[in-house]
């Protein structure tokens, strides 16, 4: 039992309290309630028949996903046809049309704010678990730690709907004419053309009700609908040609257009009739909240000419040249050339080589290309005015217009037009070799490569007196290099058995050798002369300030049981300016994948395993405020853990600990097994009878296990999404399992 001393007056009482019972401690599941098993059903249904003038093919499938998390669901439609024909010798036409249609419902998605968990599951797992969503008689506690600010989400389903549709479809066709079938002296040449038009069209539906935690008092709901068209028409002339029995000549004419069309409406209201309605009857709020509509569009000319030449099918040539205009950049600068040549020597094909049995393929490879990039929005170029709403007194205001608004955010905020905004262009060197032994049981390739690339696309600030705070500009130089490595083996193959395997290893860096202004770093983009385009920026951490070193501790104003960061410049201060440097980066060392197959008589099994090593993950920061569920941490305890990884809780009082940001990036490398299946297929002995042609049954499972993670908390190959924000590394992994059966008719 446990005594203490309550003073009334002048004379102490001793009152004994009840021993302490952990039992008595709340222990609720709340993560329970925000997940389920997931199940998947898939459907396809194909037929396929043709003769040698006609062939076609259609299939139509079917998917159902049940999610993870309750409320979250997946259902798709899929349609896929196809046709070709050759009713005369020299003209043939094709096309292939897909299609599907699909309905997601997204579940709980929290859009109050910027901060907290994004969905359900997330949002239960961090209450507290000595909490209960009820009371004794079933009722709804709304704030179950006495948080105002933290609420019980568990009705939430009920309050929310989340739905998108998206109808998608797409085409390929083609029309060819072989010239030498109606004319012989024009061996060789042909004619096709091939048009490419593409569909989608989304929409996205919420509802939240005033009872849920994104009502909060009001009906809101929003429709949005977005259109997408796009298309790629290409004019292609071939030549071919074999002239004295060593020399090869090909020879391709090419024409291309392309746009792209998109389009959208967005309305929000607050406070409408009823959540029931969902987003249907949104003129029951009286006005809109918010409105918008917008459109888009940009197109894209091509031309290139690209010339094959080969002698004794030893010694190969490819050049071409290529010419696109892109309608995004500026005037008197939308086109430019691309140039690339390629040669290759088989090695194998030579005399000297012919009495190498061993040998099955030995080919050296060389490779020069420049290639662009257009990547900014469309209108960028423009430097439009931005609209601003001015009050006169407290009644009146109007609209007027200034040239930018340094207020906003910075992706909000007007860019200055630039006259002169030109292609990106990159230029490539690569060297590879592909080689086969002991008749290619033994094969692959190995390609290193350098690149370079100018005239940068990036955002470079200017002078405010401009009006513009910053402008599109061709600035700034990056250059790279890389190696692959692919090893295909047959290490067994009997009559009965067979294992074939595939082994990928590859490795770039890259570094930022220029940027704007002439500067050597831009901090807030994280992008430093030098160093890697992708990296961390922040203070160094450093461990805990233990008991033992408060007095060096406070010459910095920290005190144990807070975080220690480096004095990079040991001038006695901690500043942003001089003690931060790159703690990470975001690109691995290397990536590596090993792929298996085993075959004995009817049984097939294969397993992948992926490996990325080297790169850093930007999670782990935590406040330690106490008001959420969070992961086991080693936290600070003065004389009891002072060797501790975390800070100690409340040191900062509800606040997290000034430098936590320094604590934020782990070692992401790891070594997974991502998928192994297991099936058989039947003989036709077996299926003699049943009118089967095929029936294959197998098994599958995806991301079952972890050979090795250095970050023990997180699974650092998956996206982690919380609120509306993307993060490498997650604290969930998903696991699937699959039965499936093939059949053929």
């Amino acid at each position: 039992f446990r005594q203490r001393y309550k003073f009334i007056g002048f004379t102490p009482q001793i009152i004994t309290l009840p021993p302490y019972d952990p039992s008595k401690v709340g222990s609720y599941d709340w993560a329970s309630n925000g997940k389920q098993t997931g199940i998947t059903h898939e459907h396809t249904l194909s037929a396929s028949e043709g003769t040698d003038k006609f062939q076609g093919y259609a299939s139509f499938g079917y998917l159902n996903q049940k999610g993870t998390q309750p409320g979250q669901s997946y259902e798709r439609y899929t349609l896929k046809t196809s046709f070709d024909a050759n009713p005369i010798s020299f003209f043939k036409m094709g096309t292939s049309i897909n299609a599907s249609y699909s309905t997601q419902d997204y579940g709980y998605s929290f859009t109050k704010s910027v901060t907290g968990a994004g969905d359900l599951y997330g949002a239960l797992r961090g209450m507290l678990p000595w909490t209960v969503p009820y009371d004794e008689d079933g009722k709804y506690i709304r704030n179950p730690n006495g948080d105002v600010n933290i609420i019980n989400p568990i009705r939430e389903l009920n309050y929310n709907t989340n739905q998108r549709r998206t109808f998608r479809a797409n085409a390929s066709m083609y029309a060819q004419v072989d010239f030498e079938k109606i004319w012989e002296p024009l061996k060789g040449l042909s004619y096709r053309i091939q048009f490419g038009p593409e569909f989608q069209f989304y929409t996205l539906g919420m509802a939240n009700a005033a009872d849920g935690i994104n009502g909060d008092g009001n009906n809101r709901a929003q429709y949005k609908n977005e259109q997408k068209r796009s298309w790629t028409l290409d004019n292609l002339i071939y030549y071919n040609r074999q002239f004295a029995e060593k020399h090869n000549l090909g020879l391709t004419l090419m024409q291309s257009a392309s746009a792209y069309h998109y389009e959208m409406g967005d309305m929000r209201a607050t406070d409408v009739a009823s959540s029931q309605e969902l987003w249907y009857n949104l003129a029951s709020a009286g006005t809109l909240g918010s409105f918008g509509t917008g459109l888009t569009e940009t197109q894209m000319t091509s031309y290139m000419i690209r010339s094959n030449y080969g002698f004794m099918d030893k010694y190969l040539l490819t050049a071409s040249m290529r010419w696109d205009g892109a309608s995004q950049l500026a005037p008197g600068h939308k086109w430019a050339s691309f140039p690339s040549m390629a040669l290759a020597w088989r090695i194998d094909q030579e005399d000297f080589m012919k009495n190498i049995n061993w040998l099955s393929q030995l080919k050296l490879r060389l490779g020069f290309g420049v290639t662009g990039n257009a990547a900014i929005s469309a209108y960028a170029t423009k430097g439009p005015l931005q609209a601003m709403y001015y009050n006169w007194g407290q009644q009146n205001s109007s609209l007027g217009y200034l040239p930018s608004d340094p207020s906003l955010a910075a992706d909000d905020i007007v860019k200055m037009a630039n006259p002169d905004l030109g292609w990106e262009r990159t230029t490539q060197y690569n060297l590879g070799i592909d080689y086969g032994f002991l008749n290619n049981r033994l094969t692959g390739s190995i390609d290193a490569y350098k690149t370079k690339t100018n005239d940068l696309l990036l955002l470079m600030s200017i002078p405010i007196t401009n009006g513009y705070g910053s402008t599109y500009a061709n600035v700034g130089k990056t250059s790279g290099w890389g190696i692959d490595l692919q090893l295909n083996a047959i290490p067994v193959q009997t009559k009965d058995f067979s294992w074939n395997t595939t082994l990928t290893w590859s490795m770039d860096r890259n570094q930022i050798d220029e940027l704007s202004n002439g500067r050597t770093e831009d901090v807030n983009n994280r992008w430093f002369v030098g160093e890697e385009i992708g990296v961390y920026y922040d203070y160094v951490y450093d461990g805990i300030w233990k008991t033992s070193e408060a007095s060096e501790a406070a010459k910095y104003g920290r005190k144990p049981g807070q975080i220690k960061v480096k004095d990079l410049n040991n001038d006695g201060t901690i500043d942003a300016t001089n003690d931060r440097q790159i703690v990470g980066k975001i690109r691995p060392d290397w990536t590596a994948g090993w792929n298996n197959t085993f075959s004995y008589k009817n049984f097939e099994l294969s397993f992948f395993i992926l490996s990325r090593w080297g790169f850093t993950v930007p999670q782990g920061a935590a406040s330690l405020d106490g008001r959420y569920m969070m992961r086991k941490l080693d936290y600070w305890v003065a004389g009891t853990n002072e060797n501790a990884a975390y800070y100690s809780p409340g040191s900062n009082g509800e606040a997290a600990d000034t430098y936590s940001s320094s604590m934020n990036y782990q070692d992401g490398s790891y070594i997974k097994v991502r998928n192994i299946s297991l099936g058989y297929n039947f003989t036709q002995k077996q299926l003699k009878n049943t009118g089967l042609n095929n029936l294959k049954v197998y098994v599958q499972a995806m991301n079952p296990f972890s050979i090795y993670k250095a970050c023990d908390w997180l699974d650092t190959d998956l996206l982690n999404y919380d609120n509306n924000t993307k993060t490498f590394g997650s604290a969930t992994t998903i696991k699937s399992f699959v039965i499936g059966l093939n059949i053929g008719f």
